[in-house]
């Protein structure tokens, strides 16, 4: 899984400075994945780096909604920016 402690920005070609750099968002939850519901674990555990496309982003989103958790994409099917929905 492309967030187990390991994501890289620059992995997957997202500058170092870049504002979409989850590194410099200090309240993304990408970061510390072990700290969400279980719940929304198992949902983020279906992206793997070979199958990320715009249309799987969107079908977790949903369900990242539906839990209380949001998050950010591009075309290019990045996820980044998770977050609680206050």
């Amino acid at each position: 899984m492309w967030f187990d402690g390991d994501f890289c920005g620059e992995c997957w070609g997202i500058p170092e400075k870049s504002p979409r750099n989850p590194r410099e968002s200090p309240s993304d939850l990408f970061e510390t994945i072990e700290t969400l519901p279980y719940k929304v674990q198992l949902i983020l555990s279906e992206f793997g780096e070979d199958d990320i496309t715009y249309e799987k982003c969107d079908d977790i989103l949903s369900r990242c909604e539906a839990e209380g958790y949001t998050f950010e994409y591009g075309l290019d099917a990045i996820p980044f920016n998770l977050t609680k929905i206050n």
